[in-house]
């Protein structure tokens, strides 16, 4: 992953452990409103990853059995729901109330 700083345009690179090429397959995220946490959609969990944007540690998974490959995601700019599109079972899942 990489980190932009708005400011100056920097980056910076996080590279996770080579271990994990086996257990993540990130796809899409976003950010909550308060910028604490990305959302990330894994197509190997057939789920979201939810993780502390500050150190890049999985706080928690949150998976479907319905929603095959995951790769879509939105959030209402509230944080009241997030929304979740499955590539190969063609529907979605929302989540409510996550803030």
């Amino acid at each position: 992953m990489v980190t932009v700083n708005i400011a100056d345009l920097s980056s910076k690179e996080h590279v996770f452990p080579s271990s994990y090429a086996l257990l993540i397959n990130f796809q899409q995220a976003v950010v909550s409103p308060d910028g604490s946490r990305l959302f990330i959609t894994d197509a190997n969990i057939a789920g979201v990853r939810v993780m502390s944007a500050a150190t890049f540690r999985v706080i928690q998974t949150l998976s479907w059995s319905s929603i095959q490959y995951p790769i879509g995601i939105a959030m209402q700019r509230n944080a009241s729901a997030l929304y979740i599109t499955g590539f190969n079972s063609n529907n979605m899942a929302m989540i409510n109330q996550i803030n």
